[in-house]
């Protein structure tokens, strides 16, 4: 006897219904059975359940329509409380018959409901009619809200048979609103003759399937899908029912171990092999029932087969993949998955990172920087970084982030060694796990700095912007040399001082220079670790303007990115862009917001003053604290939560951007725009990529979810 566990198991009370849905597998049986289960009947099935399952028995209601026997319903739970099994009850109802009463009861005991919805009113009607042709969308919405209205805190679920994904975002709109517990979409199952069959599957169907969101479940049919009609026998499936010669047993004498065994075998199959197969989503072999009608058999496809499922899913990706790209905001409509607000995020009650400034020194020039005509160009003193030290020894973090950052942070180096070797000492009588970032322009990396930085083991960040002839397009030396050479210097000498030293790039995205692919190619050859992406700004501080077409070119550039980014993330390489790659981890609720300013980060000033960020300090914002004891009464807030208009709150986004922040997309609520270009330029180019994050995610969870995992890692999370 093949042993397998049960605990599910449907009872079709009937076979008629109220309805004469179009698709509907039933209506197209050559005898649809007339005759309804007995009382009697009803309740061998329930000794039959207890009697087969392992552990608690779940008892689906199942049809036709099987509120059309109430009675039945009754009478079952009636006879559940006489076993010695608990057993809970699950109805799936077309919602037209859904009376107060039967409502009250089921609530009353607890039965599941499942409700068929296929969306709004136009396209739900469009196939689930009356026996006369008349609609049944008001039917059965208006007794589904009154049932939600009557008991609000009984778990609801939705079906939904779909010609296509276009109903989704309504569907999914109204599960939230009457706050259903669970929701399922599925594709019209048209008969292998209609023509309907072909058209209906088309790629927006198969692309929605490939980005569904949690894990693709494993068939089930022979195990805990089976069904039993009237008749006593025992069907791996709904649709199964009525082909005789897929019977898998009958409740008299159980399940028959040669007639289940196919299917029990091909799902231990799955569960060893398919569960990790890319192409389960879009694999037409992975529903049993579409195995038997194209092949007239169960059992495991041959590996020809798989190899030719998983050929045609790799294309599907890659086409998902381009529309990502450029147009994710419609895919997004398109396949039904409308973004998420955002899980509403506390405040930290300390920041994790502190970016202290050693100097507001520089010895470049550079074109694009927003210091210019800062007048705050003084070095931080060493009873100043004593209490800095202080301060961040003080926090309750356990592991803060504490980065070396300027003007030029190594025209003061000995004072940031100083703070290193201060809070590196103080750690370990405060049990705390610091670690250090050094960002630099690269040029004065001594072979004596670069030694001490791998004695203290820092993560050096080398401003960066690509070839020679485009970094020193804008990273000079006052005198107008370009900067790169120096620079390639202090890579090496960082290298040579400890070849495994974790050196990371950043690269300005300026006019011009927005080839962002060709860039991290050319870091990745210089042997930097993790790539990040800043775009100038501060238009009027630099005289760098983004007209319209520049904002368009960028625009390009980051779609062209996109089919990049996918690709290094499916082979584990997911940093080259690692602002991208933080949406990505921050999926799938989206970040709480891009700006950590004042909150998750601050940012320490010469003279220990306390600023939101160096952006706002350089603009000449007042500081928001000192450093010295950390109040819990008035934590700093970030900067998303500043006022923005209307339209900003109004717009999906939202949840996610918080606002803006000027370092990623030009727009800061603490500061106006002055820019020439149409703002909502940059609010399209980053909810684009809010978008493109989304789909990423989903992508990766439905082909490489170790992907997922490692881009989450890279963030800590």
């Amino acid at each position: 006897m093949v042993a397998v566990k049960r605990h599910a198991f449907s009872l079709q009370l009937t076979e008629r219904c109220n309805l004469a849905c179009h698709y509907c597998y039933v209506r197209r049986r050559p005898a649809p059975d007339p005759v309804d289960c007995t009382p009697e009947f009803c309740e061998r099935f329930l000794d039959f359940a207890c009697r087969e399952a392992d552990g608690p028995v779940k008892i689906t209601f199942f049809g036709g329509e099987p509120l059309l026997r109430p009675d039945l319903i009754r009478q079952m739970v009636a006879y559940a409380r006489k076993l010695p099994r608990a057993i809970g009850f699950h109805l799936i109802t077309n919602g037209t018959l859904l009376d107060d009463a039967m409502g009250d009861f089921m609530a009353a005991h607890g039965i599941g409901l499942e409700v068929s919805l296929d969306g709004p009113q136009a396209i739900h009607d469009t196939h689930r009619v009356f026996a006369d042709g008349a609609p049944s969308f008001h039917e059965v919405h208006s007794r589904l809200l009154r049932f939600v209205e009557r008991h609000p805190a009984h778990p609801v679920f939705i079906f939904s048979v779909a010609a296509s994904p276009a109903p989704l975002p309504w569907l999914q709109a109204f599960c939230r609103a009457i706050e259903a517990r669970g929701f399922s979409f599925n594709p019209v199952r048209w008969p292998l003759e209609d023509p309907a069959r072909e058209t209906g599957g088309d790629d927006d169907e198969r692309m929605a399937a490939l980005l569904e969101d949690g894990p693709a479940h494993l068939c089930e049919a022979g195990i805990n899908a089976t069904i039993t009609t009237r008749t006593g026998d025992i069907y791996p499936c709904p649709f199964f029912a009525g082909y005789p010669d897929q019977a898998i047993g009958t409740i008299a004498l159980g399940f028959d171990p040669d007639k289940a065994k196919p299917y029990v075998d091909r799902f231990r199959a799955a569960r060893a092999s398919c569960v990790r197969c890319g192409a389960r989503r879009v694999c037409t072999e992975a529903c049993a029932f579409n195995a038997f009608e194209r092949r007239g058999r169960v059992a495991v496809p041959a590996k020809a087969d798989c190899r030719q499922t998983r050929a045609g899913t790799r294309r599907l990706a890659a086409a998902t993949i381009r529309r990502a790209a450029t147009a994710p905001e419609k895919l997004l409509q398109k396949i039904g998955a409308p973004p998420r607000p955002a899980l509403a995020a506390s405040i930290p009650p300390a920041p994790r990172s502190f970016v202290i400034r050693l100097t507001g020194r520089c010895n470049l020039a550079c074109d694009y920087c927003y210091e210019q005509g800062h007048r705050d160009r003084g070095d931080l003193d060493r009873a100043t970084a004593s209490r800095i030290a202080r301060h961040v020894l003080e926090s309750p973090v356990i592991e803060p982030l504490v980065c070396l950052f300027g003007g030029e942070p190594l025209l003061n180096w000995e004072i940031g060694e100083f703070l290193i070797e201060t809070i590196a000492r103080g750690a370990r009588r405060t049990g705390q796990r610091p670690s250090f970032h050094l960002t630099t322009n690269g040029t004065l990396v001594t072979p004596e700095i670069a030694r001490a930085v791998a004695r203290h083991a820092v993560t050096v960040q080398v401003s960066v912007d690509g070839p020679p002839e485009r970094h020193d397009r804008h990273r000079k030396y006052p005198d107008g040399r370009g900067a790169w050479e120096a620079l390639r210097r202090g890579v090496e000498r960082l290298r040579q001082a400890d070849p495994a030293a974790r050196i990371d790039g950043q690269a300005v995205l300026t006019p011009g220079n927005l080839d962002m692919v060709a860039t991290v190619r050319y870091l990745k050859q210089m042997g930097l670790r993790r790539i990040s992406f800043l775009t100038a700004g501060w238009q009027t501080a630099t005289g760098l303007t983004w007209s319209a077409a520049d904002v368009a070119v960028l625009m390009r550039a980051r779609e062209a990115f996109f089919p990049f980014f996918m690709e290094s993330a499916l082979r584990g390489a997911a940093e080259v862009d690692m602002g991208f790659a933080s949406l990505v981890a921050a999926e799938p609720d989206g970040p709480a917001g891009l700006c950590e300013c004042g909150a998750g980060e601050i940012f320490i000033d010469t003279r220990g003053a306390i600023h939101r960020c160096p952006q706002l300090h350089a603009a000449g914002h007042p500081p928001i604290g000192q450093c010295g004891p950390i109040s819990e009464e008035e934590p700093a807030r970030r900067c998303g939560e500043a006022a923005v208009n209307a339209a900003c709150r109004a717009c999906w986004a939202f949840a996610r951007c918080g606002g803006g922040c000027m370092v990623r997309n030009q727009r800061c609520p603490w500061m106006a725009s002055r820019a020439p270009s149409p703002e909502t330029l940059w609010c399209d180019l980053l909810r684009a990529e809010f978008g493109r994050a989304m789909l990423a995610y989903r992508l990766l969870q439905s082909r490489r979810p170790q992907a997922n995992a490692a881009i989450k890692a890279m963030f800590g999370a």
